[in-house]
């Protein structure tokens, strides 16, 4: 193991991804306590933090650097998929049935990073983030049809990122 490398280098940029990540989560809290903002412009302005957190990391890609586009990247869809709970949890601007899809939409789209980026760390981003979509957004009724096939699909989409990619260690998540 290069350490100066990990700890220097990749180890920077997923410290730098988690912090910008928590600060997006923070401000979000700060704005709320504060009363700064509209709890629709709160919504707008974190999908537009996701999305352009996103973009950023295409530019940083394109410059050849390293790990910032993984780590930007990983930050913009923690963001997104905060977002997408307090639309649901918090503002009840969006109904369960939205929101899943939504959530669904943001696994996919980290399954897509992690491969542009070749970066496993997204693609388990998205696996913590798919699963844990339908324990954030459970409601009071039972849809066991609807959540084994959500698992199923998952399931089947995640191994075949780790085969694709050749990770096997995926599975194991």
């Amino acid at each position: 193991i290069q350490w100066e490398q990990w700890v220097g280098i990749r180890g920077a940029a997923v410290l730098g991804g988690i912090l910008f990540a928590l600060a997006g989560i923070l401000f979000f809290k700060h704005a709320f306590d504060r009363g700064w903002i509209t709890p629709a412009m709160r919504i707008a302005l974190g999908a537009t933090v996701g999305l352009v957190s996103l973009a950023a990391s295409e530019l940083f890609r394109r410059r050849d650097y390293r790990f910032a586009p993984a780590a930007t990247a990983g930050a913009g869809l923690v963001v997104l998929y905060a977002t997408i709970w307090a639309s649901f949890r918090l503002y009840e601007f969006t109904s369960a049935l939205a929101a899943l899809p939504l959530m669904a939409l943001v696994t996919a789209l980290s399954a897509f990073v992690a491969v542009r980026f070749q970066s496993q760390l997204v693609a388990i981003l998205g696996l913590v983030g798919g699963f844990a979509a339908p324990l954030l957004l459970s409601i009071q009724a039972d849809h066991p049809i609807g959540l084994f096939g959500y698992v199923l699909l998952l399931d089947l989409g995640l191994l075949g990122l780790g085969l694709r990619m050749r990770w096997p260690s995926l599975g194991l998540f």
